[in-house]
């Protein structure tokens, strides 16, 4: 009979040496002993060893990994404060007039700002859009209409409106469709879908989808 060091109960004699391994795994493994025996549990101690070692290896691996961004084709290049009331929904890139479209709701101020996209300085707004959520442009008429109730059709150059549009249901998401030349306007509520003429703006229908839609994309094809 001998007592381990690290561990207050006096054990049958082990032919294990433990003094090589952690104190914790010295205490595990001798209570073991005091119970079954060691040839039974010398193997799989052993085994218990190599497994915990090849965890702790694999934990500061991945930590290493977490921890070291991966190297991405992004960055950022500038960064420029907004400002002012109102939420956010979609934020809207367009890149043949070079220029930023950030919806902002919030009651009587609900408006779109808009930022040139190379410089991020600010071009002005597109007011009166209530309670507005996105917005497109249609690069060949130069209209721009925003997800608002009524939509508000607008000039991209000058961003003043051109006309409102009373529409049905809750606009929410909004797509511009480039093979069409239409609008979309979704709404949770029905008509689910709004489709406007993105020349003049006129409704040229609605499409009930049985569902919620919150935005779509085209491919490309109509």
């Amino acid at each position: 009979m001998r007592a381990h060091p690290d561990h207050f109960s006096v054990v049958p004699a082990c032919s294990l040496d433990l003094m090589e391994y952690p104190a914790a795994f010295r205490r595990l493994t001798c209570r073991a002993c005091a119970v079954l025996g060691c040839a039974l549990y010398k193997e799989r101690n052993m085994r218990f060893a190599v497994s915990l070692m090849a965890a702790t290896v694999l934990a500061s691996t991945l930590g290493l990994a977490q921890a070291t961004p991966a190297a991405g084709p992004y960055k950022v290049l500038d960064v420029v404060k907004v400002g002012g009331a109102g939420g956010f929904d979609y934020v809207y890139a367009d890149a043949d007039g070079r220029r930023l479209y950030i919806p902002r709701s919030g009651g009587a101020t609900s408006r779109i700002t808009v930022f040139d996209l190379d410089t991020l300085k600010s071009v002005g707004e597109v007011a009166n859009v209530s309670g507005v959520h996105g917005a497109v442009v249609d690069p060949v008429s130069g209209h721009g209409f925003a997800s608002s109730k009524p939509v508000v059709m607008f000039d991209t150059k000058t961003l003043a409106t051109i006309k409102t549009i009373p529409v049905d249901g809750n606009p929410d998401g909004i797509l511009f469709d480039p093979f069409s030349k239409r609008v979309l306007i979704l709404s949770h509520r029905e008509p689910n879908v709004t489709v406007l003429n993105a020349a003049d703006g006129s409704v040229l229908g609605t499409i009930n989808l049985g569902g919620a839609p919150e935005q779509a994309v085209s491919d490309g094809k109509g």
